[in-house]
């Protein structure tokens, strides 16, 4: 039951108004007690300084868990960038520190993620059923002429690889993405597998960079407007 009151606290000490709105590190916002937070909150790290807004709704980041950097609609200002990592990518920050080697004051950067991949060959069952688990792909997969039930499938070249009473199939889609069981085939050995000729895309590496985002026709720098511009501009 909530608590009633009539008149506005009045705390003069140097700590947060309440426990939870600070945190020390980018480890303590990930290490939270979900069950204890509201759906939203918005609370300091005091490691970079920081607004985070922590939700429910967020997949959980390695770094920060449900906690995000909180932007308004307006971009954050900082007089040292920091590091470029997963809880940043896509943050706009403003540079307002002295010009360096690797920063221009008043510029705008934005954290930007690359990942390295690689081909992959599938050649076991095991990894042809975790492409499958991890496939967003969904077919209607016609049992007999009565019955159908939505599966999860991995798609590719017009074919699905799916799994059915435990064992893992592959059939033509049809219209509709439909597939017929009648006439898909059981996958039963790595061998089998292998002579599929399947590859997945596997991230090898990840970077993280703060990149100079266009903000003017100048890329980044203030833009120079000519007379006949301005002229325009008023007529």
């Amino acid at each position: 039951m909530a608590i009633k009151i009539s008149d506005n606290l009045d705390y003069k000490g140097t700590k947060p108004d309440f426990q939870r709105q600070s945190y020390a590190t980018k480890e303590a916002l990930k290490n939270v007690v979900q069950g204890a937070m509201p759906e939203l909150y918005l609370a300091f790290c005091l490691e970079d300084r920081q607004l985070y807004l922590y939700d429910k709704s967020n997949d959980d980041d390695p770094t920060t868990g449900k906690f995000r950097i909180f932007q308004a609609g307006s971009t954050t200002q900082v007089t040292e960038m920091p590091e470029a990592d997963e809880p940043y990518v896509d943050v706009v920050l403003q540079y307002v520190g002295e010009t360096d080697g690797n920063y221009t004051k008043g510029w705008f950067y934005e954290c930007d993620k690359t990942e390295t991949t690689e081909e992959k060959p599938v050649e076991t069952i095991e990894k042809l059923t975790e492409l499958i688990e991890e496939s967003d792909g969904i077919i209607t997969l016609k049992i007999t002429e009565e019955e159908s039930s939505e599966v999860q499938a991995f798609l590719k070249d017009e074919k699905a690889y799916f799994v059915y009473e435990k064992s893992v199939y592959t059939g033509d889609v049809l219209t509709d993405n439909v597939v017929e069981l009648s006439t898909s085939t059981v996958i039963d050995t790595d061998e089998a597998v292998a002579e599929l000729g399947l590859t997945y895309t596997e991230v090898i590496s990840t970077t993280y960079a703060w990149n100079n985002i266009s903000v003017s026709p100048s890329s980044g720098e203030p833009a120079v407007i000519t007379q006949s511009e301005i002229n325009d501009l008023f007529n």
